[in-house]
């Protein structure tokens, strides 16, 4: 008999965390989900999943506040389920750390998506958060990381038996979605996009030197602008070659977006930890849709993209370096670049994970 998974996100506005769910779901588990949100609301429907709302707070409140908020909401839920043969699934280290101080002896899967704690500024607080963070995986019945570049972070090159690495692949739903055509590179006239919330220095400065120097390419954005950069986005708007196309549905609208560009930008700031080691699924879209891919150098992702020739590492916040590179494009690399992609072929982007939930099957069984 499958027990329950009781699955709790740190944030119901995160989709990779709805493709576990259904992953589970697919595989035959029960499961129920709670998480918080940015927004007020008390229930979220996401491709047929429910999600019952913890709590809701703006990403202004105070850590302080925001924990209070987490315990109490948790303390109310682990109430509901006392007594009951479940195991949890927490999503996030905020999850994962107030669990263990409410209900040390749960059942629980952990899952780490991003080294959030890298983020601040106190270097104590990250090596505490970091301890927190590999007492959580030490604890946890499993473990899944979204980047091979994390196994890295916390244990070098060998990771613990308790540990799963699952890339951020594609959502299965991509193979039904047909592809579309695209059109020869030109190398007069190169259609480089961004896909996805754009929040990162480097990819405004990206920007700013194609807008500046570049005239006869063009820059494309697919998603949200976050409020903290828009007003820097604002003043790009004088030039005639960006184009801003506002959200989207993933995966949905990826073989139109990608049908309508040449190389897709995924610089974000090395000086995070965070951005170091980890795998964003760009790499599979950029994959999956033959379109090279421009990363930042000196990162887990940097070595991935060089090891299979796919696209280019840069210092994106190196003017020269990123005028230098532009100007270095030619046709006949690009090409080398989408034909690497080729050869990689589809399947390799897709997420099925069945080498996971084998484990997790021997695991509930026991």
């Amino acid at each position: 008999m499958k027990k329950k998974i009781v699955f709790i996100l740190n944030t119901v506005q995160d989709p990779r965390c709805y493709k576990r769910i259904n992953e589970f779901r697919q595989n035959g588990y029960e499961v129920s989900a709670y998480g918080f949100s940015r927004e007020t609301s008390t229930c979220v429907n996401f491709d047929h999943i429910n999600i019952e709302i913890l709590g809701c707070y703006s990403n202004t409140l105070s850590y302080f506040k925001r924990s209070f908020k987490i315990i109490s909401s948790l303390y109310g839920l682990f109430n509901k389920y006392r007594g009951a043969d479940v195991i949890y699934y927490y999503l996030g280290l905020d999850i994962a750390f107030f669990s263990l101080i409410i209900a040390p002896r749960n059942c629980f899967i952990y899952e780490e998506a991003d080294l959030t704690y890298t983020y601040m500024k106190n270097s104590l607080i990250r090596k505490c958060f970091k301890k927190i963070d590999e007492f959580a995986i030490k604890r946890s019945i499993h473990t899944v990381f979204t980047s091979e570049g994390f196994v890295q972070y916390h244990f070098r090159k060998i990771s613990p038996k308790n540990i799963s690495v699952i890339p951020n692949r594609l959502n299965e739903k991509i193979l039904s979605l047909k592809i579309l055509p695209k059109n020869p590179i030109n190398i007069d006239k190169i259609k480089f996009a961004f896909v996805g919330a754009v929040r990162f220095r480097s990819v405004y400065n990206f920007a700013r030197m194609l807008l500046k120097y570049f005239p006869h390419h063009e820059i494309h954005f697919y998603g949200y602008i976050m409020d903290n950069v828009r007003k820097q986005y604002d003043e790009l708007k004088a030039f005639p070659n960006i184009f801003f196309h506002g959200s989207f549905k993933n995966p949905d609208d990826l073989p139109l977006i990608y049908s309508e560009i040449d190389m897709v930008l995924a610089t974000y700031d090395s000086e995070f930890e965070n951005v170091k080691y980890a795998e964003p699924n760009k790499v599979y879209e950029s994959i999956y849709f033959e379109t090279p891919i421009i990363v930042t150098q000196g990162t887990f992702l940097a070595e991935k993209v060089n090891s299979l020739n796919i696209g280019y590492a840069i210092d994106p916040l190196d003017d020269q370096a990123l005028v230098k590179f532009i100007r270095s494009l030619s046709a006949l690399d690009i090409e080398q670049k989408i034909r690497a992609c080729q050869l990689i072929g589809k399947k390799y982007c897709v997420s099925v994970n069945k080498d996971f939930f084998l484990k997790i099957k021997e695991i509930v069984n026991n």
